[in-house]
Formats: structure tokens, C-alpha cells, sequence
């Protein structure tokens, strides 16, 4: 174990780090120039939101269902607060997420050298440089890069508290945690199972008196900077709750749980159009349905079942993430990251840093677990955490390969472990680098196609339209607002179509829809739809709109 960790205080600039830093923003900003060309769907509505926060309008998207509950407000305002300067909400939107991304280095070099010292620090750094997943996500219009880099801080100063004992160590994690959570809420969760190493620490150590105060503060300030969107969500539903995406994923889940597929259950309607499917009501109507609120032993009872049903139906698919996903690095990943973990033994010091982080590691698998669904992204924290004792991994194989050289050979060693230590990590991420075109969070921006049609439809009909479709990347840039396509049989769309009366309908190939394939290819069956533009390749990457001329 290296005697170069950390020492509170120490205020030294570190020149190898920046220098990894550096390349982490050469490598973000051009994988951002050759692969960043269109906003993601998701990312589609937290520009809009930027936007009309700006303008005034309110907490609301794309998507035309009222106030947005579904997404936390931090990611938005940034966005809002950076496009004040670039005039440009999807470049804004980037901007915040390369900041998050190439601070994300930052924070895995921090906890890795409180943990593991300097030179583990630098390789996790390095490594999170250079993981293409890593990159794409910090070029990506989505917040799970806020999120993460917020939370690798936050376990950072989780890890401070639990050692020095410091309330101000405890308020600082609950400014990282309670800034994450206003990011993604489940990091309230995560905060939760924060705490109790924290404790745990403080009474091992025998500090009666000194035990739970850093536990205390963070507690505290994580209330005090989540209170203005309790206050929120309490506002806009007339309940007091510190969530709507969950119960609005649990809303899904309980239908998907009766044998529908995730688009019946979020689009569905039936032969009356009435509006089934979770995501064609307002997020009000869905959190005042009682979605996952537990109000007596029965309720208590349907949220344990479901959760448990939903662990069963997760554990082999995160399983296969943790050790075996490509695009991860895996199973290389995995590897180093058990030999960075139990190849040395644990002191009682390592003992309780390596119970910090495994709390946030378990922590997060079982957010992951109890989800309904579960998207590419959403398990990147995991990736960041194993960068951690990966990096770990990498330094001890180094040291394992240099030190069993050294006993069979009168060479010097000198620059082999340093050689050697990089080799890793090279290939490590070119392991990764081969897979990340599967992974369909990040294919999204680039399907050209879709921004050409949005900029069309926005010349074409400059001003408010509306626009039924089935993603928002359309609509947004034709400055428009989205209704969802129904999913029904084609007649039973049809109605519907003409009871929300569309200024322009949006049909895009990789829909999934009874009806899409077949109106791409014949056209939409109803003398109201007029085609007035075709674009990208016929069955594959093609968008379709038509005009909705009243009756």
C-alpha cells in the first residue's frame, strides 16, 4: 500500500492529473464533433424544458401533458443557465454534461487516493479518460453524467466524514448527494444507504459522542437542498412525497406485470380511446392515483411483491452487466476489479473505506434490481464505482508482473510497471471501444434523418404546432409540441388521431407500433393525411410526415 494518500487539507496541484483531465476534454469534444450530431430523445425534452424555463412558460417540455414530474429540476436549469451564454440549449445541454463528465475523472481520482493513493488515483483517472462509454456519456444529452459525477463526489466526502468525523464533512456530502438527487432521484436512495456506514464507523471506533454528528449534518443539508422540489412535487400533486419518476416506472411495471410490453403499457389504449397507457396521462393524474404509495399493510404488501418480482425478473441481466458486458470491458473489467479488491489484504483502515464504497456499489445494484425497466445508462454508476477498485487492479497485476520479472531476470524494471500499467488500461478500453456502437443510448445522436425532418417541419410551418409521434427529437427541433402516438390497431388509431386533431403526424421506422410499418409503407389510410415530406432510407432509418388537414 502506497503511504501517498491524501492528507485533509492538502491543497497541491497535481500536473499529472490535469494532463489526464486535458485529454478527457481533447477526447469528449472530439468524439462531440464525429459522433454528437443530433440531441437524444430524452435530451430533446430537457432542452425544452430549459427553454421555457427561460422564457417563462413554466416547468414543461415537449411533451404536452402539463408540468413535468417526471424529471428533476437540475439538469434542466443547468442547461438553461449555460445556454444563456451559447444561445443554444442541445450545445448547452452537451456543455454541462462534458463539465460533468471531465470532473468525473476528478472524483474518481479523489476517492481512489483516499483509498488506494496516488498512483491508483491516476490509473482510475486515466481509465475514465479513456472508456468510451465513459466519453459518450459526456457528450450525451442525458443526466445520468451529472448524476454520476455528482455522486462519485458525494461518496468521496461520505468517505471523509466517516474518518474524520467532521459535521462539516458530513454537510458537504449532503450538498453532492442532495444536488445529485435533484438530478436523478434516486440518489436519495443511494444517500440513504450512505448513512449507515457513517454510523457504523463512528460506533466501531468507539466515539459515542462524536458518531452520528456527521451523519446528522448530511442528513440535514440533503433535506434542506431536496426541500424546494418536495415542495414542488407537494405543490403540484397535493401529496408529500420526494419522487414522481419512480412511481411513475412502478405505474408502468404493474401493467407490464399483467403480460402487456413496455409500449402497451406506457402507450395503450382501448376500443373507447380511452388513455391507458401511462404515459398519454398528465404526470398529476398518474402520482394522484396512488402509483407505489403505501397506505396500509395491503398497499405495503403490492410494493413488496412487485419489488421482489422485479429483483427476480433483473438479478441475471445485471449480473451479465456487472461481469460480462462488453462495452463495459467486462469480463477484463470484472477481473481487475475483483483482483484491485482481495488480492491485498484489508486493514482495519481498508476496512471501512471499502465498506463506503461497497455500500454505494450495493446500494445502486439494488436500485437497479427493484426497476422495472432498466436502460443502458442507468447502470454506469456501477462502471464508475469498478473503475475505482479496477484501477486498484491494474496497479497490483503491474506490481505482480514486474515483481515476478525482477525475481527471474537481472534486468532492470524500472519504467516496465509504469509501461505496463498503461498497456492495461489501453487495453482495457479498446476491449470497450469495439462494443459501443451496440449500445443504442448513444446511437440515438446520430441519426441525422431526425433533426434534418425536425429543421424541415420548423421551415416548413414556422410558429406552435402540434405533433403526434412517437419520440420527441422530431418536435423539438421543429419547435413544435408532441402528443404520443397511440399504440392500437391501426383503425383504432385512426380515431384517435382525429379525436387530438394533429397539426402534423411524425412516423419514423424504428417505431414500435401495430400500425407504423405498414402506414410507412402504404401511406396513413385516411383522406385527412396529407404527405408532405419522406426522409432518410426506406425500412430503416426513414421519417415520414403528414400534414392532419381538419374535416
Amino acid at each position: 500500500m502506497e503511504d501517498d494518500r491524501e492528507a485533509t487539507g492538502s491543497t497541491r496541484v497535481d500536473l499529472p492529473l490535469l494532463g489526464v483531465l486535458a485529454l478527457a476534454g481533447v477526447l469528449r469534444i472530439y468524439w462531440a464533433l464525429t459522433h454528437a450530431g443530433v440531441v437524444e430523445n430524452e435530451g430533446a425534452e430537457y432542452c425544452r424544458l430549459a427553454e421555457n424555463l427561460l422564457a417563462g412558460r413554466g416547468y414543461v417540455g415537449v411533451i404536452k401533458k402539463g408540468v413535468q414530474l417526471n424529471f428533476p429540476p437540475l439538469y434542466p436549469m443547468l442547461i438553461a443557465a449555460f445556454s444563456l451564454v451559447l444561445r443554444n440549449s442541445e450545445l448547452a445541454g452537451r456543455a454541462v454534461s462534458l463539465v460533468a463528465g471531465m470532473n468525473l475523472g476528478w472524483g474518481v481520482f479523489l476517492v481512489s487516493r483516499r483509498v488506494y493513493g496516488r498512483r491508483v488515483a491516476l490509473i482510475g483517472a486515466l481509465i475514465v479518460a479513456l472508456h468510451p462509454v465513459l466519453i459518450a456519456l459526456s457528450m450525451a444529452v442525458y443526466s445520468e453524467g451529472p448524476y454520476i459525477a455528482l455522486a462519485v463526489f458525494g461518496v468521496y466526502w461520505v468517505l471523509r466524514a466517516a474518518e474524520d468525523r467532521r459535521m462539516a464533512s458530513g454537510a458537504m456530502a449532503g450538498i453532492l448527494l442532495g444536488l445529485a438527487y435533484l438530478t436523478r432521484p434516486e440518489a436519495f436512495v443511494l444517500a440513504g444507504g450512505l448513512l449507515l456506514p457513517v454510523v457504523a464507523l463512528g460506533l466501531l471506533g468507539r466515539e459515542w459522542g462524536r458518531a452520528t454528528a456527521p451523519a446528522v449534518a448530511m442528513l440535514v443539508v440533503l433535506l434542506v437542498v431536496a426541500a424546494p422540489y418536495i415542495y414542488f412535487l407537494w405543490s403540484n400533486t397535493g401529496q408529500l412525497r420526494w419522487e414522481g419518476k419512480g412511481s411513475i416506472a412502478y405505474a408502468i411495471g404493474e401493467r407490464m406485470n399483467r403480460g402487456m410490453s413496455y409500449v402497451e403499457a406506457g402507450y395503450g389504449i382501448d376500443e373507447n380511446l380511452r388513455e391507458d397507457g401511462i404515459h398519454l396521462k398528465s404526470g398529476v393524474e398518474v402520482l394522484q392515483s396512488g402509483a407505489m404509495r403505501v397506505t396500509g399493510a395491503a398497499s405495503l404488501v403490492a410494493v413488496g411483491r412487485y419489488f421482489l418480482g422485479s429483483a427476480r425478473r433483473n438479478a441475471a441481466g445485471l449480473l451479465h452487466v456487472v461481469a460480462d458486458n462488453r462495452a463495459f470491458g467486462s469480463p477484463l473489467l470484472f477481473g481487475l476489479t475483483l483482483i484491485g479488491l482481495f488480492r491485498t489484504p484489508w486493514t482495519r483502515e481498508r476496512i471501512g473505506r471499502e465498506a463506503v464504497l461497497l455500500t454505494a456499489y450495493g446500494t445502486s445494484l439494488v436500485i437497479l434490481l427493484v426497476g422495472q425497466t432498466r436502460d443502458f445508462r442507468h447502470t454506469v454508476l456501477l462502471l464508475a464505482l469498478m473503475v475505482i477498485w479496477a484501477a486498484k487492479g491494474v496497479d497490483e497485476l503491474a506490481e505482480w508482473a514486474t515483481g515476478t520479472l525482477s525475481s527471474v531476470s537481472s534486468r532492470r524494471t524500472g519504467g516496465l510497471g509504469m509501461a505496463l500499467r498503461g498497456l492495461i488500461v489501453v487495453v482495457l478500453c479498446g476491449m470497450a471501444f469495439q462494443f459501443i456502437g451496440s449500445v443504442g443510448d448513444f446511437s440515438q445522436s446520430g441519426a441525422a434523418h431526425i433533426k434534418e425532418a425536425g429543421r424541415w417541419l420548423k421551415g416548413y410551418a414556422p410558429g406552435a404546432k402540434r405533433i403526434m409521434a412517437t419520440a420527441t427529437a422530431v418536435p423539438y427541433y421543429a419547435g413544435g409540441d408532441l402528443q404520443y402516438l397511440p399504440y392500437a390497431e391501426s383503425a383504432v388509431a385512426l380515431r384517435y388521431i382525429a379525436k387530438k386533431d394533429p397539426d402534423f403526424v411524425v412516423l419514423e421506422s424504428d417505431s414500435v407500433r401495430p400500425y407504423i410499418k405498414g402506414w410507412l409503407k402504404d401511406g396513413i389510410p385516411s383522406r385527412n393525411a396529407k404527405l408532405i415530406y419522406r426522409g432518410g432510407i426506406a425500412g430503416e432509418d426513414e421519417v415520414v410526415i403528414y400534414q392532419w388537414r381538419r374535416s
